[in-house]
């Protein structure tokens, strides 16, 4: 008879503690609950997604409620501004297909940040402008290089037509006047060539008009394009 209760008194212990054990485990959806709660009323997101998480690695089974978790963990990085939420969207529509509200709401969304997306790359390629170089009035009597490197000019200390390095102002002459004898011949305006590799310019010669001559940037001697008074 001692025997009997012992061994009904174990049996009745181990009851008890299993169902001590499995009323303490939450379900699938309570935890959703909790998640939910903590997403939208209480805004701590980095706990939700701890549940939402949780909820896909204890209940994969369970698809109705993982599926809200995968999609709330879209909706949580979207909150947060992470592009991690792109991915889990696109999980929701690769891993539920079967969850039709979801699945629709989740392309829904990556809809709008593919877009998004798209418009900042676009904003990005969009031309800007920036000042990266300064100079005087009197330096803008050319024109910018095809490449952007130069501006072509004058040195006015000399008369000569020269170009500078954009942005460092570095000067280099590219016609070399005697400087002894009085200013009288000068350059004035320029143009480049399509490849960068010559200017066109006008010379103010001893006669007291203007010809049109060209250089080359490899230090080759102008020659006389034109000259008609």
């Amino acid at each position: 008879m001692r025997q009997i209760n012992m061994t009904f008194f174990i049996l009745f212990f181990s009851l008890l503690i299993l169902f001590t054990y499995l009323s303490a485990q939450q379900t699938s959806g309570e935890i959703f609950q909790e998640a939910l709660y903590l997403e939208e009323a209480e805004g701590d997101l980095a706990k939700a997604l701890e549940l939402y998480r949780k909820i896909l690695e204890q209940f994969p089974e369970e698809r109705e409620v993982a599926v809200k978790a995968q999609l709330h963990i879209g909706l949580c990085y979207e909150k947060l501004g992470l592009k991690e939420a792109q991915e889990a969207f696109e999980r929701v529509v690769e891993n539920f297909p079967e969850q039709e509200e979801e699945v629709k709401i989740a392309r829904q969304k990556l809809a709008r940040l593919l877009k998004a997306k798209a418009v900042i790359e676009y904003k990005e390629k969009e031309l800007t402008m920036k000042k990266v170089f300064t100079v005087a009035p009197r330096d803008l009597v050319g024109k910018p290089s095809p490449d952007g490197r130069y501006l072509s000019t004058v040195d006015w200390t000399t008369g000569d037509l020269a170009v500078k390095e954009i942005p460092s102002g570095k000067l280099q002459r590219l016609t070399h006047q005697d400087t002894l004898k009085k200013l009288n011949t000068y350059a004035l305006s320029s143009i480049w060539s399509p490849d960068g590799k010559k200017l066109a310019y006008s010379w103010m010669n001893e006669e007291d008009f203007f010809e049109l001559r060209i250089v080359g940037l490899d230090g080759s001697e102008p020659w006389i394009l034109y000259r008609n008074r």
